[in-house]
């Protein structure tokens, strides 16, 4: 067995050539802003993709904490339907949906029971639904808005309106 100090192995380094010639000095362009489609609630938004998003539900629940962390309590459930007539398989496993209140806050998402966002691809010509809850105070419910962003770089739909 050595005895004393043992020298740690100097770590290897392998040069790699910048993707495309660029380097560290090069500026690259800002992505556009995704397009944004303002809609009320009840509203059946057709994006210029093929897909349509509409909120098939939404109501005024109490959850239950299911998982440690989570909090009972009032919330809104917000069902989401997408309909994809874009000629190509849709992913809708990504959809983010957001919601704020009328105070402007961004309500908490939970994954407490009827919670069961949208997951897999949604082959032409079908649907598919997702249910989204928020944690989100009773006296915040008179002016909602509902973000629903179903893939990167596509149109955004912001749905407005009010939760009894």
């Amino acid at each position: 067995m050595p005895s004393g100090p043992v020298e740690p192995e100097k770590p290897r380094t392998t040069e790699v050539p910048p993707p495309d010639g660029t380097t560290i000095d090069d500026v690259i362009e800002e992505a556009p802003p995704a397009p944004v489609e303002d809609a009320d609630l009840d509203d059946v938004v057709t994006l210029d993709t093929g897909v349509r998003v509409s909120v098939a539900e939404i109501s005024a629940i109490t959850v239950e904490a299911e998982t440690p962390g989570e909090l009972a309590g009032p919330a809104v459930a917000a069902t989401i339907r997408f309909e994809n007539e874009s000629g190509e398989v849709l992913d809708v496993g990504g959809a983010i949906v957001s919601l704020v209140d009328a105070a402007g806050n961004v309500a908490v998402p939970t994954t407490s029971s009827p919670a069961a966002p949208a997951i897999g691809t949604v082959d032409d010509g079908e649907a598919a639904e997702g249910t989204y809850v928020f944690r989100i105070p009773e006296d915040t419910r008179n002016e909602i808005t509902l973000m629903v962003d179903y893939a990167a770089g596509a149109p955004v739909v912001v749905f407005h309106g009010s939760v009894a």
